[in-house]
Parts: C-alpha cells; structure tokens; sequence
C-alpha cells in the first residue's frame, strides 16, 4: 500500500519536485533535534547509525541503492548546510529515491515526536511551511498551495507525505484541508 501511494504521488508531482519537499521536511525535522549545531558528534553518529538501520528494514519500500542519497541528506543537514540546494547538484533522481527519503523522513518525525511529544514535529513543519512565502498555484500537475523556500518549492508535502506513510495527524485540526492526493 505505501508503495502505490509513493507511486502515485510520483506520477501527479514528478519525481524531482516529490524529493525536492521531502529532503526540505527532512531537514526542517533534523533541525528539531539539532542540526547544525557544534558538539553533537556523538549524537549525530549514533542517531544517524541507527536510522540508516532502520531504513534499510524497510525493504518492501526501500532500494539499498539509494542509503548513501539519505546518509549524505542526513550529514548535509547535520553539518549545518542546505541539503535541498546539495540534493540538486547530486546529479538525477531515481525513481526509488523518494520512497526511501519518505521512510527516512517518518523515521526521523516519529523520534522527534517521541521525544517532544505526539505530533511536535509535524506541528514544527507546519509552522515553517507557514513562514514560508506563500505563491498560489493552479497550473496542472499542482493542487493547493506552493510554498518558495531556500530557492526551492514545496508543495505542501507535509500533508502528501502524512498521506503517503498512512499516519494521520496527530493534532486536532492540525490540517483541517483535503487529502493532497487520492491513490
């Protein structure tokens, strides 16, 4: 089910524009537990380990050749850079990459949410979408909102990736709005 779902969100946004949102997601949730910030070498390492671990379980979703992408995602957005603006002058996107990235951002969002409480990471991404200048978009390919940020474009992903993972929100009224997609 969560690769029909990946697969059809593909096919309705491209392949380029779905990473692009979830490498955003995935470093705006890895600045919840600190990114960027000096002295977390430790952490980072350790942290790091275990959710390329637990990527690699996902083997109904994910292809083994796309954990070096996320493993550098990951260290990008530790070291403090912009992994968006390193993702696209990584060279093309393979079909798989957005499957394996979406894991990794669930992975990421449920241990924020562990340790912050339910829902604390979808509520911190909401509030970076929201400070994000929004562009209203009805060109085809496009339902709903399109955010600008750091240069690149995020089609409120937060909601297609909830969509994706099967998760609902944890927040009353967290998105009041419809379904990004409809697989």
């Amino acid at each position: 089910m969560l690769s029909k779902r990946i697969t059809a969100a593909t096919a309705l946004y491209g392949t380029g524009e779905l990473l692009r949102g979830t490498v955003f997601l995935i470093a705006g949730a890895l600045d919840q537990i600190g990114a960027g910030q000096p002295g977390r070498e430790d952490f980072v390492e350790r942290f790091t380990d275990k959710l390329m671990d637990r990527i690699a379980q996902r083997h109904e979703v994910v292809d083994p050749a796309d954990l070096p992408m996320v493993l550098q995602i990951v260290r990008v957005a530790f070291d403090g850079n912009d992994p968006v603006a390193w993702r696209e002058q990584a060279g093309p996107v393979p079909d798989s990459e957005p499957r394996t990235m979406t894991c990794a951002l669930a992975l990421i969002a449920n241990f924020v949410d562990h340790v912050d409480g339910p829902g604390a990471c979808e509520r911190a991404l909401l509030s970076t979408l929201g400070d994000a200048s929004p562009d209203w978009c009805s060109g085809p390919g496009y339902r709903g909102r399109r955010l600008r940020h750091r240069g690149c474009e995020v089609l409120a992903v937060g909601s297609l990736n909830r969509e994706i993972m099967g998760s609902p929100p944890h927040s009353p009224g967290a998105d009041a709005r419809p379904p990004v997609m409809r697989p």
